[in-house]
């Protein structure tokens, strides 16, 4: 999957910090490059506004290989151990991710978290936004168990920054909640999720997208036990709140739909996430465009739906060209292109096409094979 970041204070600082004359290092001091006056806005500040265009528009191998050369002009004018590097690192670790280099993107995880704990302290909000990265792509590889103690780490220095009620702490409890699920631990999971919706609730009220996001998790936790009725409940809920409050522009709406038809999918509500879906797909394509992965995602889950209610070759054509779409974002090694091929290949078996489904199975083994590599649990 795309990483979507919810690490709560973390963001905040990060352009800023490239953007800023002066940049701080590992032993406290504050450098501005000699250049700096003369050149005006930061040549590494104009390559970080190229990769996030580039990250918007779903190419994220552009977006590494501008965010690579970013880090060398970062180092270059502010040294190997500032403030910025820290930042750059970050940020290129999400489009490792994104194009499946999960070890390069924990190594510069590891730099950034060093750099960041000798300039700011190991209980500074920028280092949880380091950790919260690091635990996204231990949950995007199936990693729940190493994905736990970093996850309630990140808890422990936003709690202790902001107060235990704030929703900052609500948004990185998510995480842990998260890894809870993944090691089957279903009844701590729902715990927290009610904690995290009573947080939220009580700081931003009922209609608001953080409280949309807190209740679809709570679904998910209802889907991973056999309460997928009830987790449609919740999604719709979560869905409404967004049709009033959230950004079209964005994409909350498409998010929030597209989240709303997987979890009916998974109840066996086929028609009922078809029609959330073909509501999702015009909006997708508005926030993201009509190439993006993301757009891809809706396509295979349509795809797929309409496998299951009898119309295949519209199906088909929906499937092959979502699948396209994720796998030259992602590229074939990626936990999301594996996804992918697995909804599609059940989509031809409920099509009654077993051997083209066997071929989709076969793609998925060799990608599963990939990641294995990489120490996932998938």
């Amino acid at each position: 999957m795309q990483i979507r970041l919810i690490a709560g204070a973390v963001g905040v600082m990060l352009a800023s910090v490239i953007l800023a004359g002066c940049q701080q290092t590992a032993g406290g001091e504050r450098e501005r490059p000699a250049s700096a006056e003369r050149r005006g806005p930061s040549e590494g500040r104009a390559l970080v506004d190229r990769a996030q265009q580039q990250e918007k528009a779903g190419k994220y191998k552009d977006a590494e290989r501008t965010l690579r050369e970013a880090l060398a002009v970062v180092e270059r004018d502010a040294g190997t151990d500032s403030g910025s590097v820290a930042v750059l690192l970050a940020l290129l670790s999400d489009q490792n991710a994104n194009v499946a280099r999960f070890p390069e993107a924990e190594r510069n995880l590891e730099r950034a978290l060093r750099l960041s704990e000798r300039i700011y302290g190991p209980q500074h909000p920028e280092v949880a936004g380091i950790i919260a990265r690091q635990v996204q792509i231990n949950l995007l590889l199936g990693r729940a168990a190493e994905a736990e103690p970093l996850a309630r780490r990140n808890v422990d220095i936003l709690r202790r920054s902001y107060g235990p009620k704030h929703p900052f702490v609500a948004r990185a409890n998510r995480f842990v909640a998260a890894a809870l699920g993944g090691m089957d631990r279903h009844e701590e999971a729902e715990k927290l999720r009610f904690e995290i919706l009573d947080t939220v609730q009580n700081a931003w009220g009922t209609e608001h997208v953080d409280t949309a996001l807190a209740l679809s998790g709570l679904a998910w936790t209802y889907v991973d036990t056999g309460r997928a009725g009830e987790g449609q409940d919740l999604v719709k809920r979560a869905v409404a709140i967004v049709r009033k409050v959230g950004q079209v522009e964005t994409g909350d709406l498409a998010f929030a739909l597209l989240d709303q038809a997987n979890v009916e999918i998974a109840a066996g509500l086929y028609a009922d996430a078809k029609t959330a879906l073909e509501e999702a797909l015009p909006l997708m394509v508005r926030a993201v465009g009509a190439e993006h992965p993301q757009t891809g995602r809706v396509l295979v889950s349509l795809g797929e739906v309409n496998a299951q209610l009898g119309t295949f070759e519209v199906a088909q054509r929906m499937l092959d060209q979502g699948l396209r779409m994720i796998e030259e974002a992602h590229t074939p090694g990626h936990p999301e292109y594996l996804g992918a091929l697995l909804r599609t290949a059940a989509a031809y078996r409920a099509a009654n096409r077993g051997g083209e489904a066997d071929v989709f199975y076969e793609r998925a083994d060799a990608v599963r094979k990939q990641l294995r590599q990489t120490g996932t649990s998938i």
